[in-house]
C-alpha cells in the first residue's frame, strides 16, 4: 500500500465530503438516490430475507386471525380492548403482506430508508406482541 501524506488524506476527505453533499442535495431535490448508486448484493439479500420473514408472518398471522372468533365465544363484544385485539389480529396479516411487497417498490424508486422501515415494521409488531405475551405469561394473566 502506498504511503499517503497529509495533503492526500485531506484531499480525499474533502472529495468524500463533496460527494456526500452532492448525494444529500440530490436526495432532497429528487427524493431518490443518484443513478450511480446501485444496491449491492448484501442489501438485496437482506431485503429478500426480510421478505421471506414477512411472508412467514403472513401465514402465522392468518392462522391467528382464523381463531379470532373464539375470542367472542362468550358473547362479550362490549369489551373495547377485546375488539381492538381482534381487529389487530385480523389486520396484521394484511399489513405483513403489504410490507412484504412495498419495500421492493420503494427500492425501485431508491427510497432506501422508507424501504427499510416498511420491511421491518411487521417484524417489530410481531416482536412487541411476543414480548407482551411473554410478559402476560410471566405475570400469570
Amino acid at each position: 500500500m502506498p504511503d499517503l501524506d497529509e495533503s492526500d488524506a485531506t484531499a480525499a476527505c474533502r472529495r468524500f465530503a463533496e460527494l456526500g453533499a452532492e448525494t444529500v442535495r440530490h436526495l432532497v431535490t429528487t427524493g431518490g438516490l443518484p443513478d450511480g448508486m446501485r444496491l449491492g448484493w448484501p442489501t438485496k439479500l437482506a431485503f429478500a430475507a426480510l421478505t421471506l420473514v414477512n411472508l412467514a408472518l403472513v401465514l402465522c398471522g392468518a392462522w391467528v386471525a382464523l381463531w379470532t372468533p373464539m375470542l367472542f365465544e362468550r358473547g362479550s363484544t362490549q369489551d373495547p380492548v377485546l375488539v381492538a385485539t381482534a381487529v389487530g389480529f385480523v389486520v396484521f396479516p394484511v399489513v405483513a403482506l403489504i410490507c412484504a411487497i412495498l419495500p421492493w417498490l420503494f427500492l425501485r424508486v431508491r427510497w432506501r430508508g422508507v424501504a427499510v422501515a416498511t420491511a421491518i415494521l411487521p417484524v417489530a409488531i410481531a416482536a412487541s406482541f411476543y414480548a407482551l405475551l411473554r410478559l402476560a405469561m410471566a405475570l400469570g394473566a
